[in-house]
């Protein structure tokens, strides 16, 4: 049998209950003795950054926000054309709600990018361009076609096995 842990007088003199008002005091006290430091942003790197640095930092966030469980986000940074226009990235997305999932993580986006090629001058645009979301493939027919046009091999194999796909 485990003995249950006990906490003795002592131990217990300086703690505070998160639900008493002398926790609401110390709270507003240490936000007050807090200081924030302001950091001017003259003073932040602006190292120029070549196109393939900046695709290879893109490919790293991608890859982690897809560690992170963040797949929708990942697939929607996927799928979209990027491009680089001086230190603005220029992000065409299928829709108006891929474009605001993006627009809610702009700023988790620029600081990992500031950071990995040490340049603060980094802007994000986006627009939307329905062409994009033609990209995307849902139907088996869909699906089939996308894979031709990758692979014109695939209509031979097809053909030599004798499949034929369901209607």
């Amino acid at each position: 049998m485990s003995t249950i842990p006990t906490i003795s007088k002592e131990e217990r003199k300086g703690l505070v209950s998160n639900f008493s008002i002398r926790s609401v005091q110390l709270k507003t006290e240490a936000q007050k003795n807090r200081k924030e430091e302001v950091i001017d942003p003259k003073l932040l790197p602006r190292e120029p950054f070549t196109e393939a640095q900046f695709l290879d930092a893109w490919r790293d966030y991608i890859q982690g926000l897809l560690a992170k469980g963040e797949r929708l986000q990942a697939s929607i940074l996927n799928i979209s054309n990027v491009s680089l226009q001086g230190t603005t990235i220029a992000l065409e997305v299928g829709s108006h709600i891929a474009k605001d999932d993006i627009l809610h993580s702009e700023e988790r986006m620029l600081a990992f990018l500031h950071k990995a090629l040490l340049n603060y001058d980094i802007t994000l645009l986006v627009s939307v361009n329905e062409e994009v979301a033609k990209k995307i493939v849902v139907t088996p027919e869909e699906k089939y076609e996308r894979l031709l046009t990758e692979n014109t091999a695939l209509q031979e194999f097809r053909n030599a096995l004798g499949l034929v796909p369901k209607a």
